[in-house]
Order: C-alpha cells, then structure tokens, then sequence
C-alpha cells in the first residue's frame, strides 16, 4: 500500500518521525517531509516505531484509565471532602477566636454518688414519694443509663 500524505494526520506524521531513530532535526518539519522520510525507512524499522507507538498507546490507556478511576473516586468522596473541608474551617476560625473569648469557671460540689444515695433514701423514707409509687402515676421510662430506684413495697 503506497502512503500519501492526504492519508494521515500531520501530528500522526510528526510523532512517528519523532520516535525514529533516523531523526536528524528537533525542529517541526512539514507532513510532507515526514511521510517522505517514513517511506526511506526499511520495513523493520516500521516495525520498530509501529511497535514503540503500541506501547506508548498502551500506557496513555492505562494512565487514562488510572486518572479516571481516581476522578471516579474523588467524585464520589466529594461530600466527605466537603465536610472535612468545613470541619477544617470552623477548627480555623474558632482557633483564631480563642483569644477574644473570657474563660470562667464554675464550682460544683455535686458528686455524682452522694446524689444517687440521696435520690434512693428519698424514695425509700419518704411517706409522699411512697404513696406516689404506689398510685398509678409511674410510667417505666423509655430508656435509662442508670437503674432504678428501688420500689417501696
């Protein structure tokens, strides 16, 4: 088959000739230059520079489709990024207001043992709280940390 330069594209023309071992310029040289000199080539070496071109095909897909399936992730992360991204920003800004804030502070003497004895000797020794458990006002609470208090019976 006798090539001609309306068959292929100039850039096609350039890159062939730039992975041809022949090459003796590094500047841009006209298609029809470039079919010229594939057509003095000797048929192994277009086979070489059909060979170089499938593997430099090869790795452009793998790389295409590499960078796609990262996109694809990227995408599909995209409110978890956002989120973070946020998260970042308030951490940001509440550090840069950490200085104009006034910092107080609060003492408690409650301790959280003393008033659980409490609650369960005022449920045991005291006469009204004993006469509520025993009418029909307590309801068992929907859920509780703690266990409770004992019933007077």
């Amino acid at each position: 088959m006798q090539c001609t330069p309306g068959h292929h594209s100039p850039s096609l023309l350039r890159w062939i000739n730039h992975l041809c071992p022949h090459s003796s310029s590094d500047t841009d040289s006209s298609p029809e230059d470039d079919l010229a000199h594939l057509l003095e080539l000797q048929p192994s070496e277009l086979v070489k520079v059909i060979r170089e071109l499938r593997v430099e095909l090869s790795r452009k897909n793998k790389l295409i489709h590499y960078y796609s399936s990262v996109f694809s992730n990227i995408t599909g992360a995209r409110d978890a990024v956002v989120s973070v991204l946020d998260f970042i920003d308030n951490i940001a800004a509440n550090h840069s207001n950490l200085g104009s804030l006034n910092t107080r502070t609060l003492a408690s003497s409650a301790h959280l043992d003393w008033i659980d004895e409490a609650w369960v000797n005022h449920v045991t020794t005291n006469q009204d709280t004993q006469d509520w458990w025993t009418s029909e006002n307590p309801r068992p609470l929907r859920s509780t940390t703690t266990a409770f208090p004992p019933s007077p019976t």
